[in-house]
């Protein structure tokens, strides 16, 4: 697991809140982001139904716009793996008392995660094929998963028995595959497109440094990073665009990333010194989450046609909404969030719309109007 020392925890879970702790104790300040081009489009945003309980976060979303992620359910006070069908949330089985985590649905809604068994106190890897409950075979400790593609093979992670380190795996079917790493004792997978490839992260020999990995088969890539010797990789689209994080420099801080290839670009923060990318869909946009100017507030945020956004200045219903981080984004542009709706924490569902802006339509309608006037003259 990822959890570089001495690096604060973001507000809002991502799609690896229950493996990543990171921000940045650096002193370099990021240029802020200017925002001149007018924003491609605006969203809507609604509200998804939790178990009862103030607490919810999601992150997965499919083809179709249905949305996982977990939500607390005050009946035991635990934090149970969902599905949203629409606005409802769909409790999936745990097999256990304790807690699940849902991370990633595919277009036929196979769900992965993992589940705590109270058998025998493990936390397992899981496929949900409905509301069915699948266990995912280990490596012979603990086992987590992150992504599934539309072919069911999964990606994630499972714990080596023999010295409690974990390794990142594949999963055909349940069965496990150990991914290797790039001479370094740890990895793991969290994204894992339709051709197989798969992204994540592995330990560097010798110096506890973890780098940015792409899989393609068993095969561990390393790619490239932006100057401060550390960089994570969280999601991989079908064109085999990775996005992430790498620390800059030699500080602590540290910025979102897509790479093409091996190649890194740097796509900036919010104004503050720290972002995280954690979804990308096939047209290469890029979602995540960024603190703004002088770092005590984060932001949910979209990055597209070479700009990043607050997504809270997209929204058109944003009243009593601060999206604070977003997870993941379909091909039709569908986004996953969490943030804080009247002050608790929910999961939304963002929406493009692609009607014109107010003054684009007022624009038309007057351009229309004078055609036509000057058209009956001329007659």
């Amino acid at each position: 697991m990822i959890t570089p020392t001495n690096i604060p925890r973001l507000i809002i879970s991502t799609n690896l809140a229950a493996v990543l702790a990171i921000g940045g104790l650096g002193l370099f300040t990021a240029p802020a982001q200017t925002q001149a081009a007018p924003p491609p489009l605006h969203y809507i945003a609604t509200v998804l139904g939790s178990l009862g309980g103030s607490e919810s976060s999601s992150n997965g979303i499919n083809a179709s716009g249905k949305v996982v992620g977990w939500s607390y359910h005050p009946s035991d006070s635990s934090r149970d793996a969902v599905r949203w069908d629409g606005e409802v949330p769909i409790l999936l089985d745990e097999r256990g008392t304790g807690f699940s985590y849902a991370y990633g649905i595919n277009a036929s809604n196979q769900v992965v995660g993992y589940s705590h068994l109270t058998s025998d106190g493990s936390n397992r890897a899981v496929r949900w094929d409905g509301n069915a409950l699948s266990l995912l075979g280990t490596l012979g400790g603990d086992s987590y998963a992150y992504g599934i593609n539309h072919l069911g093979q999964a990606a994630g992670s499972s714990q080596l028995v023999a010295n409690g380190i974990f390794q990142a795996v594949r999963w055909d079917g349940n069965t496990p595959t150990a991914l290797g790493t790039l001479g370094g004792s740890e990895s793991a997978a969290f994204g894992i497109n339709a051709s197989g490839q798969m992204a994540g992260y592995s330990d560097l020999p010798g110096n506890g440094v973890r780098a940015a990995v792409r899989w393609d088969g068993t095969t561990p890539t390393i790619l490239g990073e932006l100057g401060g010797g550390y960089s994570y990789a969280s999601s991989i689209n079908d064109s085999g665009q990775v996005v992430g994080y790498s620390f800059v420099s030699e500080t602590r801080a540290y910025h979102a990333v897509r790479w093409d290839g091996n190649t890194p670009t740097d796509i900036g923060t919010l104004g503050g010194r720290y972002s995280y990318a954690a979804g990308i869909n096939t047209s290469g946009q890029v979602v995540g989450e960024s603190y703004l100017i002088h770092d005590t507030i984060n932001a949910a945020f979209l990055y597209t046609e070479g700009t990043m956004y607050d997504l809270n200045s997209l929204l058109l219903n944003g009243t009593g909404i601060s999206l604070k981080s977003a997870s993941a984004i379909n091909d039709a542009g569908q986004i996953a969030a969490t943030g804080l709706y009247n002050g608790e924490m929910r999961v939304f569902l963002l929406n493009p719309d692609f009607a014109p802006e107010p003054t684009s339509a007022i624009l038309l309608l007057t351009g229309a109007t004078l055609l036509g006037l000057r058209r009956r003259r001329v007659q």
